[in-house]
């Protein structure tokens, strides 16, 4: 009987508290548009549209991370940003910070810009990204006109690091 009602208590806490803890996000000091995809089958559609007009409005560039909210690497970025909110709050408040924030398996990513509808990897080739394919983390660097200002690593460990960091937002 008390095993019985430990397990519900478990299955109870992972039901309540461990999504809560496993998503993937930049944290708010570093004021992120927030873009999540509404529920679908067939595909995951994400609207950049209020940080394209945003980033043009303010003249600044737009740092894009696509997180995986069940990805290790994201979760590491996320915590490095977490404990460096010191020393780059002010080089991430020079761009317009959006935070795309999907599950690493699952339907067809589109993103719409300016009420256009764009898989992700016409994306990638319409903002000049050389990478072959989706890893993530990804981030890109994009002017006001959607074009990346420089090229930027995917899903590995080299972006956790101040400089670095300050180097490309730059």
């Amino acid at each position: 009987m008390k095993l019985l009602y430990n397990m519900k208590l478990l299955i109870l806490f992972l039901c309540f508290f461990i999504p809560k803890l496993s998503h993937a996000v930049i944290p708010s000091d570093y004021s992120p548009i927030v873009i999540k995809a509404p529920f679908s089958f067939s595909e995951r559609v994400f609207d950049l549209t209020p940080a394209v007009l945003q980033a043009r409005a303010e003249g600044k560039n737009l740092f894009i991370r696509l997180g995986g909210m069940d990805c290790s690497p994201c979760h590491a970025y996320d915590h490095f940003l977490y404990q460096n909110v010191n020393n780059l709050k002010n080089d991430f408040a020079q761009v317009v910070v959006v935070d795309i924030q999907t599950w690493i398996r699952g339907p067809q990513i589109i993103l719409i810009i300016e009420n256009e509808r764009v898989p992700i990897n016409e994306f990638k080739r319409r903002v000049g990204d050389k990478n072959v394919s989706i890893a993530y983390p990804s981030f890109w660097i994009l002017n006001g006109d959607l074009r990346q200002v420089r090229q930027l690593p995917q899903g590995n460990t080299e972006f956790l690091n101040v400089e670095k960091h300050r180097q490309f937002l730059k």
